[in-house]
């Protein structure tokens, strides 16, 4: 099968502070595995584009009509997946601030069924502002604890939110420019759809650590030094107000201020 691949260079406004590359990569159709040209592609824009910038992937997967609905929305965000899973596993995480994918879906408009079978990689350059306030931390004192809401994670999984990947980069951004901040990031799981079991109950717990785990190893790799960072997963044990039914609060992580 032919594949084709295009670079659409599409400078626009982000924001009234940064610029968008956008480069399309096209499919065969029915397909979502990533050819070596495909890979070729991405890794050339990318050393190009993140080369001396932090900035914003956004990876959207696309199909033309061909097929149901359901069939062509899982396959655009399988397209979309497999493109942010080479990006992850391949480069550093340091090239970029934040990366999400999407499956849009079937594609309108007046383009080819080719055209129509891709997946959009933009690339959206930040400049840094000036921080006011050094730390939403500050305001914590030694011992002290803050949720952090926007970390939202798949029900029963210690995976994250795809909308809660940019908040995880701003909690790095605190630590990194804080740097005498010690911290223990604390993990909780829902008791409302925990039995009593002590089966369930320990798995509640690891889920709750690995949870905590995940935000801790993220940090790691982006640089913070270990003997800044503790974890700990509490499980059912210290669940929010029984007034706070909201499932994804509750799936929470907080962090408690050690040193500052």
């Amino acid at each position: 099968m032919k594949y084709y691949l295009q670079i659409l260079l599409c400078f626009i406004a982000y924001m009234s502070t940064a610029q968008s590359d956008t480069l399309g990569i096209q499919f065969a159709n029915a397909e979502s595995e990533l050819t070596p040209s495909h890979k070729m592609m991405i890794k050339e824009s990318i050393d190009v584009l993140l080369d001396s910038f932090h900035g914003d992937i956004r990876i959207s997967g696309w199909t033309d009509s061909n097929g149901t609905i359901e069939m062509n929305t899982l396959l655009s965000e399988q397209r979309a997946f497999n493109v942010y899973d080479y990006i992850t596993r391949n480069f550093d995480e340091k090239k970029w601030h934040s990366i999400a994918y999407s499956g849009n879906g079937e594609m309108q408009g007046n383009l080819s069924a080719e055209e129509k079978r891709q997946v959009l990689i933009t690339f959206s350059k930040r400049k840094d502002k000036p921080i006011e306030k050094a730390s939403v931390l500050d305001d914590l004192e030694i011992g002290e604890t803050m949720i952090l809401k926007n970390l939202v994670f798949e029900p029963g999984q210690h995976t994250l939110k795809k909308e809660s990947i940019p908040h995880l980069f701003e909690l790095f951004e605190i630590l990194n420019i804080n740097k005498s901040i010690k911290i223990q990031i604390e993990g909780h799981v829902w008791a409302f759809f925990v039995g009593d079991s002590i089966k369930e109950i320990e798995h509640a717990k690891l889920l709750s650590e690995r949870r905590a785990k995940n935000i801790y190893d993220f940090l790691i790799r982006k640089g913070i030094l270990t003997e800044r960072l503790s974890y700990v997963g509490f499980g059912i044990e210290k669940p929010l107000p029984l007034t706070t039914r909201d499932p994804g609060l509750n799936r929470r992580v907080e962090i408690r201020i050690i040193e500052k």
